[in-house]
This record gives structure tokens, C-alpha cells and sequence, in this order.
């Protein structure tokens, strides 16, 4: 679908009507069988983990319908996969993107200092919802509209001090700071009020934006708002969201559950997953029976509700955060496995107790012969 300039105007106030304003998306992926309304549950929980109230919510995408009524009876195998840089790779993504970003400059400005000054971007583009909560969300918005911002000043020769801190910068924090200084003078005022610069309370204080109204800086991916450049977005989109998925991944037999999981801001996991199954029906491959999506909290609870959901049932869990693995260590009914692609960030994390698996031509069946 063509994407349309659109001025910003807040139209989202919480995540169900995101998933809503892609529905037909939905139900053109289940096909035939597709109800007449899309089937969303959503789930909270609440726990506390060192000394701290945690609040997990997360949403329910259905796209087999009669599982969940067979659910409590299974059996069998149930397979739960993460989706970035488990189920489709994804971490080399943003130096891609950094590359045609860097295209678009029409000036000479060094390779490094736009590289860093990029990063520091991605950093600081991250938001609290209006109470609070951590942890803070990634915001495409956000840092689209300052590499505009970023671009659009270089190119006309704008001469600016954060500009040029934040291209001389080399420390990391100190970058980030900037970074956020510059969204704050230079970006903020496009979003209408939506969004406020606000410190923590924790013990190491650190300034972040905040929402003002709940999920008000989501993105409708399907239009472009008219503040971010047609070149910035289109990068965005083909490096950042369209999906590089193997099909045969996916090799797992038809009647075993296939429950996938994303964390994230709902409105760019939705994209990147939409775009992701779109891959696999083309390629005649099965599609999971539920997609999970988490955007508060953590993903513990909610792969504990799931293993509740099926309570007869074995486990197969697959993620590439190892961290994640080991808080789930010692859960009965469910297998452990760790996935691995070569060269990414977190290759060389590993621990005896979880099984690695290398992605590189890997398909979910193996999991299901060790």
C-alpha cells in the first residue's frame, strides 16, 4: 500500500484500536476461515522482582480460532518463539540503515561523526508512557522525525551548536544526552504537546520522554506524516521493518501450536510481523495460531500464563536473549533453546543449562527431534 503524507495528529489512545486499524491485514492472512472480527485477548499481570512492582501487559492476535478452545486438552508439543533475531533477523538492520541515511546527505560531513550522531538518535528515541513505567519504549516517530530534523539541517547548511556537539561527541552517554537536547529543542514542537522531558526517580537519575496521552506518539505505518522526509521514511520502512524471514524456518508440522512473540511498541512490531507472515503465506508456509504481542513489562509472566493455557502439555521455547532463558531456567514442562546467528551481538553469550541453536538453515522441527 502507497503511503500517504498526513499532517501528526495523535489517533491512538491504547494498543487494541492499533491492531484494529490494520484488521483487514489480519483477516486477509487467515483467509478463508477469517471470523467476521479479528479476535484480540488482552492479558496484565503483576509481579514484583527486586523489591519492584512490574506490570506486564500484553495482546492476543488469533489466528486459529479453535485452539484455544482445545487448549486445556493438548498434549503434545507446544512451540512459543520469539520473533526479532529469533524467528526473522533483524540485528543488522540499522547499520543498513545508517548507510541510506548517509546517502541522502548532499554535503561532505564525515562517516563516523553521522554514524554516531545516528545511534545517539536511536538512543534517545525512546519514551515513557504517561505514568511512568519503565521500561521505555522505542519510538519510530520519534527518531524519524529527527533524522529529518538531522539531514534536512546539514543539507542546508544550518548552523546549530547541538548539531555540531552531536557529530563531535564520542562518548556514548554524553552523546545520548545531546541527542535527546536535540530532540527536545528541535522536534518536540511538531507533536503537538504529545510529549515532555521528564527525570526519573531512580536511584541514577536520567531524563526521558514522556507521553503525555497513552500510545499518543504511535504510527500508522500504512501514512506518512508529512514532517518526516519520503526518503527517511521509505529507508525506514525497507530496512527497518520489511522482513527477511527464511520461510523454512517454519518447518514444523501443522497441528503443533505455534505461538509467536514480539516486545515492543505495538505499532512497529505489528508492521514488521504483518509483513513477516505476508512472507510466509506467499511462500505457501504455515502461520503461527497466536502471536503475542508484549509492550509493557516483561515476557516471563506471560510465557508462564501460556504454559497455564496448555497445562498438559511439553514446551518448546526459543529466544535469542539468553537472559531471558535463564529467567525461565527452572519452569516445569518446558525446553529451552537459544538462538544464535553468526556475527550477531549476543553469538557469544551462551550457557550450559539452555541449548544453543545456530538459525543460519535452521527450522523448528529440529527442535522437536533433540
Amino acid at each position: 500500500m502507497e503511503s500517504e503524507i498526513t499532517d501528526y495528529k495523535p489517533a491512538f489512545q491504547a494498543e487494541i484500536p492499533i491492531i484494529r486499524l490494520r484488521e483487514q491485514d489480519w483477516l486477509d492472512l487467515i483467509g478463508e476461515e477469517a471470523p467476521n472480527h479479528l479476535e484480540i485477548h488482552a492479558r496484565s499481570f503483576q509481579e514484583t522482582e527486586d523489591e519492584t512492582l512490574a506490570v506486564t501487559k500484553g495482546y492476543m492476535v488469533i489466528l486459529n480460532g479453535g485452539l484455544l478452545s482445545a487448549a486445556s486438552k493438548f498434549e503434545s508439543d507446544v512451540l512459543e518463539s520469539d520473533h526479532d533475531d529469533t524467528t526473522d533477523p533483524h540485528s543488522k538492520r540499522k547499520p543498513e540503515l545508517n548507510e541510506a541515511l548517509f546517502s541522502l546527505l548532499k554535503t561532505s560531513v564525515n562517516r563516523e561523526s553521522i554514524f554516531r550522531a545516528l545511534d545517539y538518535i536511536n538512543r534517545a528515541a525512546r519514551v515513557l508512557p504517561p505514568k511512568g513505567f519503565h521500561p521505555e519504549r522505542y519510538s519510530p516517530l520519534l527518531e524519524m522525525l529527527a533524522e529529518t530534523e538531522l539531514i534536512n539541517s546539514i543539507n542546508a547548511n544550518v548552523e546549530s551548536e547541538t548539531i555540531t556537539k552531536l557529530l563531535s561527541t564520542e562518548d556514548e552517554a554524553e552523546g545520548e544526552k545531546v541527542a535527546r537536547d536535540f530532540i527536545n529543542d528541535q522536534i518536540k514542537r511538531h507533536l503537538d504537546g504529545q510529549i515532555i522531558l521528564d527525570e526519573t526517580t531512580e536511584k541514577n537519575p536520567k531524563s526521558y520522554f514522556k507521553e503525555v496521552v497513552y500510545q499518543s506518539t504511535a504510527l500508522n505505518f500504512t501514512k506518512r506524516p508529512g514532517f518526516i522526509s519520503s526518503d527517511v521514511w521509505q529507508a525506514f520502512k525497507k530496512h527497518m521493518t520489511e522482513t527477511r524471514i527464511n520461510p523454512k524456518i517454519v518447518d514444523i508440522d501443522k497441528d503443533t501450536p505455534w505461538i509467536l512473540i514480539t516486545f515492543g511498541s505495538i505499532d512497529y512490531q505489528q508492521e514488521k510481523i504483518l509483513n513477516a507472515l505476508r512472507s510466509l503465506k506467499e511462500s505457501g508456509k504455515r502461520l503461527p495460531d497466536i502471536v503475542v504481542f508484549i509492550t509493557q513489562g516483561r515476557k516471563t509472566p506471560f510465557i508462564k500464563y501460556l504454559l497455564d493455557l496448555f497445562p498438559k502439555a511439553s514446551h518448546k521455547y526459543i529466544d535469542d536473549s539468553l537472559r531471558q532463558l535463564q529467567k525461565l531456567i527452572s519452569t516445569d514442562r518446558l525446553d529451552l533453546f537459544q538462538a544464535v546467528y553468526k556475527d550477531s551481538k549476543r553469538a557469544e553469550e551462551s550457557d550450559p543449562r539452555i541449548t544453543r541453536v545456530l538459525m543460519e538453515n535452521f527450522a523448528f522441527r529440529q527442535i522437536f527431534k533433540r
